[in-house]
């Protein structure tokens, strides 16, 4: 039986653009809606919403700057897309990778494809600038790849699913992995998540950003749209975006290859009690540390300045300057604590609350904690 064509596999309306350097899209980012951004519209990204989006893409500005530490880590993640998917496509699918799209045509491969971008004719307000698309036969799927500095995930982030359901949207598949290499110490750890979506769950995605599109060309066209109308459109999207993960299981338990089983002992928990005060107590310390920076730069408008005691002793030296979208002063003068900002879910799967209980009972296997401790 002959071979399918890869055109035939994916979506008819199809439009295949080779960009080059990936700095030269050939478009301008703000004239349509990217994946990285489908779960903002979607109201599942709690850094960076709805509202936040309709104002980068009508004043066709960021909405917020990144700062040098931030971009760095986003550069180094991209540098290692490459190695992220050369991984899983040894270890989950057991294939070759290229960085050719016409190697799929010819066998099953992993193509590698950061010069390509997509755009389906259907949905002229969004494109697709993917990491990775495999062929197995004739199931064609994408490849997101994720670099991470923390611990690997309870519960895959919600943006990172709609960011992947709206790249198979474009294309035409139903299909999709995100392939993660998480780098916190003693890590690097592969991990592989996949999700097969349905017909309906890809139309609200696409459904969800027509609307959102609309009000962007709305805005710039001049129509005037009152805050009680944003709010209306908000809540609208916020309601498609639930609609569209309630049906997903976003659970990242996966088992990591040489893990092994331990029985908690009295000692472990202790052990874990004073890990879980010393995580609470690092968090106001980094609340605090930022506070303080952030005063630090507001002094003064030159990135590299040095503050001195009256005697000319040096107390501290500012070398960046960074854009924070809280404003702290003006919390401290309210009253509202900083480290209420800065406090997150404990991803421990012992609770103090369980712990707490373990000591006082007999000892048998750990319960496994509520899930529900994953990125929104």
């Amino acid at each position: 039986m002959p071979r399918a064509s890869m055109r035939g596999l994916l979506a008819k309306d199809l439009a295949i653009i080779r960009i080059g350097d990936d700095d030269e899209w050939g478009m301008d980012r703000n004239d349509g809606i990217g994946g990285s951004e489908a779960g903002s519209v979607l109201g599942l990204n709690k850094y960076h919403s709805a509202m936040d989006l309709l104002q980068e893409k009508v004043t066709r500005t960021p909405f917020r700057e990144f700062t040098e530490a931030q971009q760095l880590r986003l550069d180094v993640g991209h540098a290692q897309e490459a190695l992220v998917l050369k991984t899983f496509a040894r270890r989950e699918l057991d294939l070759t990778y290229t960085t050719s799209f016409e190697d799929l045509e010819a066998t099953d491969v992993l193509a590698h494809l950061s010069d390509y971008l997509f755009v389906n004719l259907r949905f002229k307000f969004a494109f697709a600038h993917i990491d990775g698309l495999y062929r197995l036969g004739d199931e064609i799927g994408i490849a997101d790849a994720k670099t991470s500095f923390r611990e690997p995930w309870t519960e895959v982030p919600e943006y990172y699913i709609a960011q992947l359901a709206h790249y198979n949207a474009i294309l035409g598949c139903n299909v999709g992995y995100i392939a993660a290499m998480f780098q916190a110490p003693p890590y690097p750890v592969p991990m592989e998540y996949r999700f097969d979506f349905t017909p309906d769950q890809l139309r609200l995605v696409m459904a969800a950003e027509a609307i959102f599109w609309k009000c962007v060309t709305d805005i710039r066209s001049g129509t005037s749209v009152s805050e009680k109308e944003l709010a209306a459109l908000e809540s609208r999207l916020g309601t498609l975006g639930k609609e569209f993960i309630s049906g997903i299981d976003t659970s990242a338990t996966q088992a990591v290859e040489g893990s092994e089983t331990i029985t908690v002992t009295d000692r472990d928990v202790e052990l874990l009690l004073r890990y879980q005060e010393l995580k609470s107590q690092s968090r106001l310390l980094y609340a605090e540390i930022d506070a303080i920076a952030e005063n630090l730069n507001r002094r003064a408008d030159s990135p590299n300045i040095s503050f001195v005691a009256p005697d000319g002793t040096e107390l501290a030296k500012k070398t960046s300057v960074s854009t924070q979208n809280l404003d702290r002063d003006a919390m401290v003068e309210a009253g509202i604590p900083i480290q209420e900002f800065y406090t997150t879910t404990s991803k421990s799967r012992l609770t103090t609350t369980k712990a707490l209980a373990k000591l006082s009972s007999p000892p048998r296997q750990p319960e496994t904690a509520r899930r529900g401790v994953g990125m929104r």
